[in-house]
């Protein structure tokens, strides 16, 4: 489902479904698409952060800019490295202290408090706890720390699996238009941003309605995203059984 052209009216676009779901179909002006656009883009980051709070998985594979890697350039004798713009979680994180084609490996997450080195250690190039083979980060003040300190700079010497933060929707047709989430849940969008509209203009018994139904839609994508990635299938096994 795409956003839709200008003052669209059509139903099978988020602009039009919200208007359908605010009774504003015949007076575009009532509810504006930079209005309704404003509120979309704000559920869909809402939806983004309340699917990975209620299953921790992403939906990196329906985003272009969150395929996956957020390239950093290495800084010799620098520890710490800021995040990819619009980072939201790290997934995984490799490191490449050669600068070989086929250089990184892969560097275990701690928690600063499970550091059992001084941290200050690697202001002077000393490794706490990890090697150039097995590394280690954490992560503090938007900054990924690693530990050993690089020896060298190496461009993209980092690469951070990450789900990022979606690009907002635009009014239109193209690719950027459409939700990040999966197709059959588009439709959450308008109705967060109805439930919005209808709550502002104290349309209660509307918006008691509207509420009801995203909450059913919010409970079925949950579970697809929630069994999206199970790798166990049901099977009929034959059952032995005793005839004696």
């Amino acid at each position: 489902m795409v956003v839709g052209s200008a003052s669209s009216v059509d139903v099978s676009t988020l602009l039009g479904l919200t208007r359908f779901l605010t009774d504003t179909l015949e007076n575009v002006a009532a509810f504006s698409d930079a209005n309704i656009l404003a509120f979309i883009n704000i559920s869909q980051r809402e939806e983004q952060a309340f699917i990975l709070s209620e299953v921790m998985y992403d939906w990196k594979e329906n985003t272009v800019e969150g395929t996956g890697v957020g390239l950093i350039n290495t800084v010799a004798g620098t520890n710490s490295h800021a995040f990819p713009t619009g980072l939201i979680t790290i997934d995984r994180v490799e490191v490449n202290y050669t600068g070989n084609t086929n250089g990184f490996v892969v560097a275990s997450p701690r928690k600063l408090e499970a550091v059992d080195g001084a941290v200050a250690n690697t202001s002077n190039n000393s490794a706490i706890e990890g090697s150039t083979s097995n590394p280690i980060y954490w992560v503090r003040d938007g900054n990924i720390y690693l530990d050993p300190v690089p020896p060298s700079s190496v461009t993209g010497g980092m690469k951070v699996h990450a789900s990022i933060v979606t690009t907002d929707l635009i009014v239109g047709t193209g690719a950027t238009s459409t939700p990040a989430m999966a197709t059959p849940y588009h439709q959450v969008l308008a109705y967060q941003a109805a439930l919005r509209y209808l709550s502002a203009k104290e349309q209660m018994n509307k918006a008691t309605t509207v509420k009801n139904q995203l909450n059913e839609l919010r409970g079925a994508m949950i579970k697809f995203y929630s069994r999206r990635q199970s790798d166990d299938k049901p099977r009929l096994v034959t059952k032995v059984r005793n005839m004696r």
